[in-house]
């Protein structure tokens, strides 16, 4: 009798993310594959949770803090004995291996780098910082690493200086079919479903990473030369600096933050054009989904993931980081000449690349050449 293999994914939580996308995205494909599947978070929160393939196995170490989820991660491995165990982000990846090391077990784990490491990491300084130095002793305990773009992979390989042959460039996952579905739900946004005026969309935390006080100083640019709306879809710290932002520019009648969207799919659907201003990211998965959406797509060409998600400008305008003036010119030639920009058929094509049955078949591939190889 051929034996279940046991693969856990460990999460802080369930909250809107990136990271917690990809777990719900791939979670259906590994059961249906035949896996027995955990989902094990420190805290049983987040939107996502309403979401999750009723046939996962759900654990809550019911803490509130990760440095305090150790010793009941140490406990679940000694019981649950995952085959794989993969962790997601820097601080539940050491947590994670720490935990493997106390218990004695020969779970095999994989830890995934969702973010580019020198930005989202170093230059946050203090506890951040501390974490990489952590890292640079720890990961290379772990038996696979797995970023979410060949850039940030690269990145931390040179942070760290981990063997690049424990690294491995997977990007994050997107249901194509599951975008289409819930893209034709209705929403309640006259913006869109009434129409008159171009309307530009963002999606993402309202937090520093995502620059939205640029893209406020590149939209109050816009608006002097063409009729444009804004849409922001996101919560985060930076709330209300960003609605004093609007006021002091004058642009509150014509930008909307609207908050947390778990659907962004008819939003991004019926959008003109999808903004990414990013100081930095590790993949973007927003970009993704808009390719798969048919939606255009304009995005600061920052480190890393919009390039190769875009294939250097060929689904995409990038512009170089910062420059305002670049970014507001390829909106208004993108509102003046829709026609210039690649087709929706174009756009939704390249989403395949990024499509839930291949990334999940990469993981796949790498279960069997390292670590199910009877």
């Amino acid at each position: 009798m051929i034996k279940q293999r046991k693969i856990a994914f460990f999460s802080y939580d369930m909250r809107v993310g990136g990271a917690e996308k990809m777990i719900l995205t791939l979670l259906p494909w590994f059961i249906n594959a035949g896996y027995s599947i955990d989902l094990v978070l420190v805290k049983k929160t987040g939107a996502f949770l309403t979401d999750i393939d009723p046939r996962v196995n759900l654990i809550s170490l019911k803490k509130e803090h990760v440095s305090q989820s150790l010793f009941p991660l140490i406990r679940y491995f000694k019981k649950s004995k995952p085959d794989v165990f993969i962790s997601n982000l820097t601080h539940l990846n050491i947590v994670t291996i720490i935990a493997k090391i106390f218990s004695g077990t020969c779970s095999k784990i994989i830890i995934t780098e969702h973010n580019t490491i020198t930005a989202n990491n170093l230059e946050n300084g203090g506890k951040e910082s501390i974490l990489v130095f952590l890292s640079k002793f720890l990961y290379p305990l772990a038996d696979k690493t797995v970023v979410v773009s060949e850039g940030a992979a690269q990145n931390l390989i040179d942070a760290i200086r981990i063997n690049p042959n424990k690294v491995q460039n997977i990007y994050n996952p997107i249901d194509i079919d599951h975008i289409h579905l819930l893209a034709k739900e209705q929403i309640n946004e006259s913006w869109l479903t009434e129409k008159s005026i171009p309307v530009l969309i963002a999606v993402g935390r309202l937090e520093q990473q995502k620059n939205f006080s640029f893209l406020m100083d590149v939209f109050q640019t816009l608006i002097k030369k063409r009729k444009a709306r804004l849409l922001i879809l996101g919560e985060g710290s930076e709330r209300q600096m960003l609605e004093q932002q609007m006021i002091a520019y004058g642009i509150e009648n014509e930008v909307k933050l609207p908050g947390i969207k778990t659907n962004p799919y008819p939003y991004i659907s019926n959008a003109d054009i999808l903004v990414c201003t990013s100081k930095y990211e590790g993949f973007n998965i927003t970009l993704a989904e808009s390719l798969a959406c048919g939606t255009p797509v304009i995005s600061m060409n920052c480190p890393y993931g919009p390039a190769e998600i875009l294939d250097n400008g060929t689904y995409g305008q990038l512009i170089p980081p910062g420059d305002r003036d670049g970014m507001v010119d390829a909106i208004i030639a993108a509102i003046d000449h829709p026609e210039s920009l690649p087709s929706k058929e174009k756009l939704m094509e390249r989403a395949k690349r990024f499509s839930a049955e291949k990334i999940f078949s990469e993981y796949q591939e790498l279960f069997l050449k390292e670590f199910f190889k009877d």
